[in-house]
C-alpha cells in the first residue's frame, strides 16, 4: 500500500499541551507535528500492544503501550490559512452553446431587405489582392439624401488636432509615423489635383484623430464617418447596415 492516509495530525498542535505528560515516555516524541504513518497494525494485535497504564488529565487521555505512551483527545490546532486556486476552461461549453444557437433555426431572425441587399453587394463586389487582403466597395444605399460639403468640417477638425500636436510633440511624431505607414501600405493616397474640386455630393472629406489608451503610451486612429456634411448627411448615413455576424 503506497499511502495509508494524509499526514497526522493534519494541523500542528501547540506543544505546551504535552507538558502535562512530560514525565511520561511518549511513543512519538514529535506527535504534535504532522507526519506520515510509519506502520499500520490490525485490530488483532491491539490487545498485545496496549498495556494497563491509563491517565486522564485536562480532557486528554494517555494510554500506555509497548511503544510508549499514546496521547488521545481533542486539542486546539494552530490556525492555518489554506489558499486554493481553481482554473476553469469553458471552451467546450462555449462551443456547445454556439452549436445549439446554430441549431435553433426558429430563433434566427430573417434578414431585412437592406441586410439582404448588403450581403448581395458584398458577394458581388468583394475581391482579394496579391497579399491576401479582402477589399469591398462601400455599400451605398440606392436612395438616400445627398451629401453636402464636408471640406469645412474636415479643415476645422484639422486645426483642432494641430493644436493638440502643438502641446504634445511626441504624439505628433507618432501620428506622422502612422500616416507614413498608411501611405506605404496603400491604405491611403494623395488626391490628384484634377480630383480636388469634384462636386461636394460625390466626395467626402473624412476627419480623423488619435484616441490614446489609458496609460497614454499608445493610441488608435478614429476615422469619423459620422461627421455630418453641410446637408446634415454623413458618410455613414449613406451606407447600408448589414446583418449581425
Amino acid at each position: 500500500m503506497p499511502k495509508i492516509t494524509c499526514d497526522l495530525p493534519q494541523c500542528p498542535v501547540d506543544a505546551s499541551v504535552l507538558k502535562t505528560f512530560k514525565q511520561l515516555q511518549l511513543a512519538g516524541v514529535n506527535c504534535h507535528q504532522p507526519g506520515p504513518i510509519d506502520i499500520l497494525l490490525g485490530a488483532d494485535v491491539f490487545r498485545e500492544i496496549m498495556l494497563s497504564g491509563h491517565l486522564n488529565v485536562s480532557g486528554l487521555t494517555a494510554l500506555e503501550s509497548i511503544f510508549g505512551w499514546v496521547i488521545l483527545g481533542k486539542t486546539k490546532g494552530i490556525s492555518q490559512t489554506i489558499i486554493s486556486n481553481h482554473a476553469s476552461c469553458n471552451a467546450v461549453e462555449f462551443e456547445l452553446d454556439k452549436f445549439w444557437q446554430l441549431e435553433e433555426i426558429s430563433n434566427i431572425k430573417p434578414y431585412t431587405q437592406e441586410e439582404t441587399a448588403c450581403e448581395n453587394h458584398f458577394i458581388q463586389t468583394f475581391s482579394r489582392d496579391s497579399t491576401g487582403r479582402f477589399a469591398v466597395k462601400f455599400p451605398f444605399r440606392e436612395f438616400s439624401d445627398e451629401l453636402g460639403s464636408s471640406r469645412d468640417i474636415a479643415i476645422h477638425r484639422l486645426h483642432q488636432i494641430k493644436r493638440r500636436f502643438a502641446k504634445n510633440p511626441s504624439l505628433f511624431n507618432e501620428y506622422h509615423k502612422f500616416r507614413e505607414d498608411y501611405l506605404k501600405l496603400g491604405h491611403m493616397e494623395l488626391i490628384p489635383e484634377n480630383e480636388v474640386d469634384v462636386p461636394a455630393n460625390s466626395s467626402f472629406y473624412l476627419p480623423h484623430h488619435p484616441v490614446p489608451n489609458k496609460s497614454g503610451d499608445k493610441f488608435r486612429v478614429v476615422f469619423d464617418g459620422s461627421a455630418k456634411s453641410s446637408t446634415g448627411v454623413s458618410l455613414n448615413g449613406k451606407l447600408m447596415v448589414g446583418p449581425q455576424l
